[in-house]
């Protein structure tokens, strides 16, 4: 398990789990990491357990008042027959997560001729073995010949498609009693907030016509507080082409890694930003080492890793992207993006778990 902190206010940090896998503990921090972050009555109190995986968000509300030691304020889980996805964003007292549920449906039936094999009757041979001591012992044994035989399956064609919901948590009124607002639909998984919670940023591969290959789309919403309205979309991806993406977004710009896997696919970091006349507009684009993989904004940095190789982009003249020199790690040693830190002033750093952190720029 994994986690991230969110800071509502001053001395309220809500930890948000990235994902709920099971791992005993507080969201993957051990006792000594959770003594330095949040005080040693976390680190061995009430949510020092497993929480066995479902797939739901959870959030637990520490309160950290001037020098005291922090405390659990509240504790709430976003469970549901759904399972949350991406990262949780905040925005004022308000904690922003999406949920995704999967379904599917028959669309038709593929005929296969196929191969089976069909055994024949059984039958008992008896073999009667003569030891050196003139004893006989009789031993029988199981035939079961048989043959290969072509035969016609009938299999089911299953469409499959996901649902998504946005879960707003408002933490202003009373910490401790969290209000959690009514689901509602979104067009795919968020990927950030902007606008103090107004504008919101998914993406998610949607299938069209039968006929067509899946596309990968990014949207833009607006959020009044009660409903969620489509401000525009534009492809992304296309599965057809082997091509898939990744997203981040900052303030009100959202960064898109694009390209694929095959050979002639062009790899490429994209900005796009939303036009005065509510339209998607594309920024700058750079030509990247890679095809997409994980995204990750370290203050004014934005990462971007493709297997072993990292690239650091600078984005503070959004919708800009300007190149930042970068210092590749050992692709042996691996390392979590999720736990990585840093600012374009201090330095990114990469935790190498045993073997310690690692700067990788700028």
């Amino acid at each position: 398990g994994d986690a991230e902190g969110l800071w509502l206010r001053d001395g309220l940090l809500v930890w948000a789990s990235r994902s709920n896998d099971g791992y005993p503990g507080f969201f993957g921090l051990g006792n000594a990491d959770m003594a330095r972050v949040a005080g040693p009555d976390l680190a061995i109190g009430r949510v020092w357990r497993p929480w066995w995986g479902n797939g739901s968000r959870n959030l637990i509300a520490v309160g950290i008042s001037g020098g005291g030691v922090p405390q659990i304020v509240s504790e709430l889980s976003m469970g549901g027959d759904s399972q949350s996805v991406g990262d949780a964003f905040h925005a004022g007292p308000l904690v922003f997560s999406s949920r995704e549920k999967t379904e599917s449906e028959v669309v038709g039936t593929n005929t296969v001729v196929e191969s089976a094999w069909f055994p024949g009757p059984a039958r008992l041979e008896a073999n009667v073995v003569v030891a050196d001591d003139g004893m006989s012992k009789t031993n029988v044994t199981a035939s079961n010949e048989g043959e290969w035989r072509p035969v016609t399956n009938s299999y089911p064609v299953l469409r499959w498609w996901s649902h998504y919901e946005l879960d707003v948590v408002d933490y202003g009124f009373d910490p401790a009693a969290p209000v959690r607002r009514p689901a509602l639909v979104l067009p795919g998984a968020l990927e950030g907030v902007a606008r103090d919670g107004s504008l919101l940023f998914t993406a998610a591969w949607k299938t069209g016509d039968a006929k067509e290959s899946r596309k990968a789309w990014l949207d833009a919403c607006a959020y009044d507080g009660i409903a969620v309205h489509l401000i525009d979309s534009t492809p992304i991806a296309d599965e057809g082409l082997s091509e898939t993406y990744a997203v981040v977004a900052r303030n009100e710009v959202a960064y898109v890694a694009r390209g694929g896997w095959s050979t002639d696919a062009k790899q490429r970091m994209e900005s796009w930003y939303l036009s005065d006349g509510g339209q998607w507009s594309r920024g700058a684009t750079v030509g990247t080492a890679g095809a997409p993989g994980e995204l990750r904004m370290f203050g004014e940095v934005l990462l971007a890793r493709s297997g072993g190789a990292t690239e650091l982009f600078r984005v503070q003249n959004a919708p800009g992207l300007d190149a930042l020199p970068v210092i590749q790690t050992p692709g042996c040693y691996g390392g979590e993006l999720g736990r990585a830190d840093g600012d374009l002033l201090r330095g990114v750093w990469l935790p190498l778990w045993e073997y310690g952190a690692v700067r990788v720029g700028p």
